[in-house]
């Protein structure tokens, strides 16, 4: 059978673990490397995911070692909504929630006792 590889990058804006992985990981791109197989059978050139797998450490992560550490595709998938879900929920601190003027006015104080 004829197999090819695929590699993409990820990106992961928190620290995040996928299937059994006991500790998480930082925050960062990492590289996915997927190994499929030719089906035959098929009619067209079709193929089929063997395994899925990530580099550990990040890229651009000083490291004198690179592992590679089979996944499930599910847990990938999990994992990257997960963080998706996450960067959504939190308040991106250059975009502060917006105060109108009138509410401005009236929590102005000029004698600043409100500040003591």
């Amino acid at each position: 059978m004829e197999n090819r590889t695929t590699e993409s990058i990820v990106c992961f804006r928190n620290s995040f673990s996928i299937g059994s992985a006991v500790t998480d990981k930082p925050p960062g791109d990492y590289r996915i490397s997927r190994e499929e197989e030719l089906i035959t059978e098929a009619s067209c050139a079709a193929f089929r995911t063997v395994s899925i797998s990530i580099q550990i450490p990040s890229l651009g992560t000083p490291s004198l070692t690179k592992q590679f550490f089979d996944i499930f595709g599910d847990d990938l998938d999990f994992a990257l909504q997960r963080d998706e879900e996450l960067s959504n929920s939190r308040i991106d601190p250059v975009r502060r929630p917006t105060v109108s003027m009138a509410e401005r006015a009236r929590n102005f104080d000029p004698g600043g006792e409100k500040d003591r």
